[in-house]
């Protein structure tokens, strides 16, 4: 109900707008937040569409390529602790930690499909002038207050050893990237 919020309910499904519809959805927007992600059923994690996120993602840059929009559009994309930095930046995962993420990425569309977010986000969309990105990976997501937090631009714990925040902080986290220009 927030005046500066708008939900665009599409009953085929948000891919299935040509991008003339999905550019009209997007015209004077800053900011394009994508908390997508599959259904845990079995349906949700193999049927169509595999590629939920990375293809959302695709469509609003080469939308946002198209428009042309005078300042950057910041688009935030929530990923996980299980998707690693393309740059190398993080630091290194256990033997177990690899194995674990290269089974998921293996057998669960889904991880697969947030490995390539971020994967496309680092290699194509960094070259989109009209695109400005920030993939949070939090972890450990759990119910509950808001309450003291940090961020950091690598990971910090591993698989493992994952440390804990709720839902709300990252809610907060969120709004933050969308109503702070910083």
């Amino acid at each position: 109900g927030h005046a500066l919020l708008t939900v665009v309910v599409a009953p085929a499904g948000h891919l299935a707008l040509g991008d003339a519809a999905l550019a009209e959805h997007m015209r004077g927007v800053d900011v394009v937040v994508s908390c997508l992600g599959h259904n845990l059923s079995f349906k949700g994690m193999y049927g169509a569409p595999r590629m939920l996120c990375v293809e959302t993602c695709r469509r609003v840059c080469d939308v946002a390529r198209l428009m042309r929009p005078p300042s950057p559009i910041r688009l935030i994309v929530v990923s996980t602790e299980g998707v690693s930095r393309p740059d190398g930046a993080d630091p290194p995962r256990s033997l177990a930690e690899r194995l674990v993420i290269g089974l998921l990425w293996l057998l669960l569309p889904p991880m697969a499909d947030n490995v390539r977010v971020v994967d496309y986000l680092h290699h194509e969309a960094r070259a989109n002038e009209h695109v400005e990105f920030c993939a949070p990976r939090p972890s450990d997501m759990r119910d509950g207050e808001a309450c003291a937090f940090a961020t950091h631009s690598t990971l910090q714990n591993g698989l493992f050893n994952a440390g804990a925040t709720t839902r709300a902080n990252v809610g907060e986290f969120m709004a933050d990237l969308v109503t702070e220009p910083a």
